[in-house]
This record gives C-alpha cells, structure tokens and sequence, in this order.
C-alpha cells in the first residue's frame, strides 16, 4: 500500500438509492459492509492514464458499470485526498485521522483501487463527514 498525497483525487461509485431524493451524495454511499474488512473501496483518479478529467470519470463509469448491479441514476463523487482527511479530523469527536492508499496493481482489472481506512462498521457520522468532503458528482449516463 502506499499513501496517495493530499492534492490527489479518489473516486467512489454512488448507489443511486443511497442518494437523496435531488441526487445529492449522503453517507450511506460511504458505509462499509463486513466483506469491506475496514477498508472502504475507492479510485484513485490521478493514477487513471487519461488525458482529461473527463476520460478519468468516464474510465470509470465504464468501470463500475462492469461490476454494479445498479447504475441508472448512479453518480461518481470526487473528493480531495487531502479535503477529506482534514475534514473528518477537525469534524469528528475523536480528532479522526483517515489513511488513504493505492491498493490496485497494474495489470489488474482495478489499477487505481484505493481505500480509505481507519473506519469501522456503522459509524454514520464518519461516513457523513467523508460524503460532505466530496467536492464534484457525475451523473452516469442514462
């Protein structure tokens, strides 16, 4: 694993039921489940070889529309590498310091895999501090 810099970007799949009803990006997008073993699943977009960010995010929409049972109406947020992990540790009660790394391998079917880690199960409120990070969606293609 290696740590991705603060000025970096990571990505993340948003269910579209787990938007609000106008589309915006809530918390439970962030849950982990117990498969996730503390490490919630994201893309590092900077590792992504495009030219734009545009070819980025459409990477991987082609991507998690591979892998996702539900993408009509999903979004892919991008949050700030740096952003999030400032936010959640001046936001949350016990000063939260997130670890967010490169875990993709090249060759892989998911090269940019990321994780952000240092979270649990059920904490809502890390998970709504991480969402309100997010500074851009995209809307998959209908």
């Amino acid at each position: 694993m290696v740590d991705i810099q603060d000025d970096q970007n990571i990505a993340r799949y948003c269910d579209p039921r787990k938007l609000t009803e106008d589309g915006r990006v809530t918390g439970a997008c962030y849950q982990l489940r117990p498969r996730d073993r503390g490490k919630l699943s994201v893309n590092w977009l900077e590792y992504i070889e495009c030219e734009t960010r545009k070819a980025k995010i459409d990477y991987l929409i082609h991507h998690y529309s591979t892998i996702m049972n539900e993408f009509k109406g999903a979004k892919v947020a991008v949050s700030c590498v740096g952003k999030t992990k400032d936010y959640v540790y001046t936001e949350s009660l016990d000063d939260r310091k997130l670890s967010i790394a490169h875990i993709g391998k090249p060759g892989s079917g998911n090269p940019s895999h990321a994780c952000i880690s240092n979270i649990t199960l059920n904490e809502m409120v890390i998970f709504e501090l991480i969402a309100k990070s997010v500074s851009v969606t995209y809307d998959f293609p209908p």
